[in-house]
């Protein structure tokens, strides 16, 4: 690990907001990535990934007050336990009878730095014809992650988004490592599969 990572754990460690915020900025493009594959095609018609990453920081930096940092694995736990619980409360809302149209909010966010930062992130991504077949590409992708079996989608997500280690993810499900292992290498080669047809 280089010095200065190792800085910005240290000083999570004792509690600094300011590293904090910095961890959760180095996780912006897993979270988005997670986000994007978690939330279904249901939800993505209503809100908006950068929205969903937004709100999701907004939350975990509101919620800093119970956190007591413990590593980077167990800072990514959390940080992705905020993200699994705003994708539920999400899922829920928009699944509710009688929707009115009226009330829906799509596109609205907070002022902030970590608001600006992330649309600033994400116009500056690409072009938009790059844009374009990143959204096609994007949309195989998801396609092929639903052929997979849920324990394969599951464990492809832990190891890939998350960024779990193939021990905390065998320890979490309750099997061996090579288990995970066998999981994962079918996750990807299934995924593969789908993607090349």
């Amino acid at each position: 690990m280089e010095d200065a990572t190792q800085d910005v754990l240290a000083r999570a460690r004792v509690g600094d907001r300011a590293a904090i915020e910095q961890l959760i900025t180095a996780e912006l493009d897993h979270l988005r990535a997670f986000l994007r594959v978690r939330a279904g095609s249901a939800l993505r018609a209503h809100e908006a990934s950068v929205d969903l990453v937004q709100s999701v920081c907004r939350e975990a930096l509101a919620d800093l007050a119970h956190f007591e940092f413990r590593g980077e694995a167990e800072f990514r736990r959390w940080l992705f336990l905020h993200a699994e619980r705003k994708l539920a409360d999400r899922g829920r809302f928009w699944a509710r009878d009688k929707r009115d149209p009226r009330h829906e909010r799509r596109g609205q966010t907070t002022d902030g730095d970590m608001s600006a930062a992330l649309e600033h992130w994400d116009r500056t991504l690409s072009s938009p014809s790059e844009d374009a077949v990143a959204r096609e590409s994007l949309e195989r992708i998801l396609a092929g992650f639903k052929q997979l079996p849920p324990d394969q989608r599951a464990v492809l997500i832990q190891s890939r988004f998350m960024r779990a280690s193939t021990a905390d993810i065998a320890r979490a499900r309750g099997c061996t490592a090579a288990y995970v292992r066998t999981l994962l290498s079918r996750a990807i080669a299934r995924l593969g599969r789908e993607l090349s047809q």
